[in-house]
């Protein structure tokens, strides 16, 4: 098993460099890469959680739920050091995972999403939206409101599968945002 040699950057980035290439390795590989994440998880930092989550949930492979609860507690002893990118691919992930992180997870993403809401580009937006919701998770109407004016602000850079990944989110919030969102979609 050579991925026992790996460090938690390599680990993650031969991840993600499969999954960005929609290189499907292997069950056995994805195996024992997961395994070498529950083993190394303590030695991640965000980057590396979101990327190795990211992998799996676009490789179409859960790890198990071994492997999710130790990336889990390193996310929440790590939560501040997620950066936009970080915390959008990490909900997109559980999402697509059908993975229902724990509440107290749930709810840090949120509030680090929201007090960095203004870093967040158009696909980030759209796509912490988008997870939050196909999780189950009610929003507070406070960080709709934020992400209904961020995405205001952004509205050049949607494309149009953020604007419907946004919409139906919105929606599904039970939230109606103003004219100014809405009037991207004419």
């Amino acid at each position: 098993d050579k991925l026992r040699g790996f460090n938690a950057h390599d680990l993650s980035l031969t991840l993600w460099s499969c999954a960005t290439l929609l290189l499907h390795p292997g069950d056995d590989f994805l195996h024992s890469a997961a395994r070498a994440c529950a083993r190394g998880a303590g030695r991640f930092e965000p980057q590396n959680i979101s990327n190795s989550l990211w992998a799996f949930a676009t490789l179409s492979h859960l790890p198990g739920a071994a492997v999710l609860g130790e990336l889990e507690r390193e996310a929440c002893r790590k939560l501040h050091g997620f950066k936009p990118q970080h915390l959008s691919n990490t909900m997109w992930a559980f999402a697509k995972l059908c993975h229902d992180p724990p509440p107290a997870l749930l709810r840090g993403f949120v509030a680090e999403a929201e007090a960095k809401l203004r870093s967040f580009n158009a696909q980030n937006i759209a796509n912490t939206l988008s997870a939050c919701t196909q999780l189950g998770h009610r929003l507070p109407v406070p960080f709709l409101q934020c992400a209904e004016a961020e995405a205001v602000a952004k509205l050049r850079s949607f494309t149009p599968q953020n604007l419907v990944n946004s919409i139906c989110a919105f929606a599904k919030q039970d939230y109606t945002p103003g004219e100014r969102f809405m009037s991207s979609f004419v």
